[in-house]
């Protein structure tokens, strides 16, 4: 609709907002990639390659599907911020960030329900937060760190001094956080620190499913407005 008020039914600017929005999840992913990685060339690749691949050159295309557009960029907004929480657990104004995100991105496209898995999977790799695990650095030169080198290195002189029958302990930066137990950060912690977008992706499907089952909005049973019928 603010499209519309802007540039009323020309389709240049319906499609002019789209190549915006689609340039900036582009750029958020080369960022996100390369905090996470360190590697600049190979986190540059991907995002060139997701720039241009057909299926995300076809929404871009097709004006009414600006959701997918929107909800990309919520998409890397909220790993992005997920990352900067993971860097300095606990804190509740970081953690509501992504909550807040993640909310957004659903009410785009609920699509993002699967957002929560893709964050345990980073959790194992490149995040390295399960207990065992490391901050994997790539793309390093010598001389050169990245940003995530002395992370790398504290967290190896601390895994290596902390080996004993209590089991592994949690990395020196994550200490802090309310999820990581003194044996470190298991599964459950993960899950269990999840739990809010969890919560968010299961109220997004039941919004979805239950109109579905009330009767129609003639019959006077239906206790609800119409409009919440709508998707």
């Amino acid at each position: 609709m603010l499209d519309c008020q802007l540039y009323g039914l020309s389709p240049g600017g319906h499609h002019l907002t789209n190549i915006l929005l689609h340039t900036a999840t582009a750029i958020l992913l080369f960022l996100v990639l390369r905090r996470m990685s360190g590697a600049l060339w190979r986190s540059a690749f991907v995002a060139a390659v997701f720039a241009i691949h057909p299926l995300r050159v076809e929404s871009v295309a097709w004006v009414a599907e600006r959701k997918d557009v929107l909800s990309g960029v919520f998409f890397m907004l909220t790993i992005g911020a997920y990352v900067r929480y993971v860097r300095h657990p606990w804190s509740p104004a970081r953690y509501g960030l992504v909550v807040v995100l993640f909310a957004l991105g659903l009410m785009c496209k609920p699509m993002l329900v699967t957002l929560p898995f893709v964050l345990l999977l980073l959790d194992c790799w490149p995040l390295g937060r399960v207990a065992g695990g490391e901050w994997r650095v790539t793309g390093e030169k010598k001389g050169k760190p990245s940003a995530l080198n002395s992370d790398k290195l504290r967290f190896r002189e601390h895994a290596t001094k902390s080996v004993s029958r209590a089991g592994p302990q949690p990395h020196p930066e994550c200490a802090r956080s309310r999820f990581i137990g003194v044996r470190g950060s298991t599964l459950n912690h993960l899950l269990f620190e999840k739990l809010p977008l969890f919560g968010l992706a299961v109220a997004s499907e039941w919004s979805r499913f239950l109109p579905r089952q009330m009767p129609s909005s003639r019959s006077s049973r239906f206790p609800f407005p119409c409009a919440w019928a709508m998707h």
